[in-house]
């Protein structure tokens, strides 16, 4: 899973209205990947550093300012807090 979902499984508040799937996992990526669960079926999330260089890379508002509040979540995280 990619893009908002994976944004909203790693703590973002924002919300998004679809969901975007990566169908081909290949062993570059399978580093950069974590398992999570999603409606009680197990799945990959793109990691929390992949997914802020992806919605940097979009440039989008929207996609700006997730990357903003996924960048406060990373600094959480490094600190030993988890977002609530």
């Amino acid at each position: 899973m990619i893009g908002g979902y994976a944004g909203v499984l790693h703590g973002s508040s924002y919300v998004t209205n679809d969901l975007d799937w990566v169908w081909e996992i290949t062993r570059a990526c399978v580093g950069t990947l974590s398992r999570s669960r999603f409606f009680d079926r197990r799945c990959w999330v793109m990691s929390l550093e992949d997914l802020i260089k992806a919605k940097e890379a979009l440039g989008r508002e929207k996609d700006l300012l997730t990357a903003k509040e996924l960048r406060a979540i990373a600094a959480k995280r490094r600190q030993g807090g988890r977002p609530a």
